[in-house]
């Protein structure tokens, strides 16, 4: 070959490789999102909200972010499959939703980095190693504040003056349902009220407890926020209003489909948050240096619509205080 030629040549290929690797510079980031129930839809707000979190952060899914999300439809068999799955599409980072979907993640990869969200206890689930310092590969946004369960009952009282027996529902099987029982024992005492447990493991117990208890002189009902309670709100709306009993939740989705109120964490803005997380680690960071953040922001909401149905009249004074009123 002379030398004009191999001149020319090498040139050539220092182009085509500048090429590759500008080409290979600009390939979007994936990211690999398991979410608990079975489609988008099942997911809203929440779904619509890590979108949002996203675009606020640059990232828009097809263009300059790759969104690989599975929906597992709570099936054991399909987290696990889909953790798989995500994991072997080596994304950049990969997103927890909720509680029963992180613990899937992080038992199937300890490097690839993992944030979550709406996720009670990341310690007692070992999925951190303390709030303030995770040290391993997963950080996020806890949902869980401890004092919730008596500003609940405190309002609850606000609303009802005539209160004197409250009931409070929980699934024994939600590894927080004793700290958050503790809590209402608590506040109940020091309101003078009477607590009846109301524990529900299976949706077609709800109906019998919800009977027992009003047979018991139950006159409104707190609810300790799990995903079981939260896959049945509606059903639990429903026996609020069939028998005409205040039921109180602990997020914004409850009072949507029609609890009486709620008053508790905004996990949509949790959800936003992951999203932030993620461009975080994105540009360098490491989730081990990342705190996991705890609640902040919270927000009452009253459902002018149930409490017309049930019969109850909120006092004005406890409507300037909420954050959102559905009428």
């Amino acid at each position: 070959m002379r030398r004009r030629e191999f001149v020319a040549l090498s040139a050539s290929c220092l182009v085509w490789g500048a090429l590759a690797n500008s080409a290979q510079a600009r390939r979007p980031p994936t990211v690999g999102v398991l979410w608990h129930a079975g489609a988008p839809s099942e997911e809203e707000p929440y779904y619509s909200a890590l979108l949002q979190g996203f675009r606020d952060e640059g990232y828009i899914d097809g263009d300059t972010i790759k969104l690989e999300q599975r929906f597992p439809s709570e099936s054991p068999e399909r987290f696990r499959s889909f953790a798989a799955e995500l994991i072997a599409l080596q994304p950049d980072v990969l997103v927890g939703v909720g509680s029963l979907s992180t613990p899937y993640l992080a038992e199937a990869t300890k490097t690839i980095p993992i944030v979550f969200t709406i996720v009670a206890d990341p310690v007692a689930m070992k999925l951190v190693d303390s709030l303030a310092a995770p040290g391993r590969n997963a950080t996020g946004f806890s949902n869980y504040s401890g004092d919730l369960m008596g500003k609940r009952l405190e309002v609850l009282r606000r609303a009802l003056p005539d209160l004197k027996h409250v009931g409070m529902l929980f699934n024994p099987d939600d590894h927080l349902s004793s700290r958050y029982l503790a809590q209402a024992i608590s506040a109940a005492k020091t309101l003078q009220l009477d607590l009846t447990q109301m524990p529900v493991r299976l949706p077609d117990e709800f109906k019998p407890t919800f009977s027992d208890a009003v047979g018991k002189g139950v006159q409104a009902v707190a609810v300790a926020g799990d995903g079981f309670m939260f896959r049945n709100r509606a059903t639990i709306a429903r026996q609020c209003v069939e028998r005409r009993l205040p039921v109180f939740g602990w997020s914004h989705e409850t009072a949507d489909a029609g609890f009486f109120a709620s008053y508790g964490t905004d996990q949509r803005d949790l959800v936003r948050k992951a999203a932030g997380y993620v461009g975080r680690i994105l540009r360098g960071a490491r989730p081990a240096d990342l705190p996991v953040e705890q609640p902040t922001k919270f927000e009452l909401v009253l459902n002018l619509k149930t409490a017309k149905a049930i019969g109850v009249t909120i006092p004005d004074a406890l409507l300037h205080l909420a954050d959102d009123v559905i009428e």
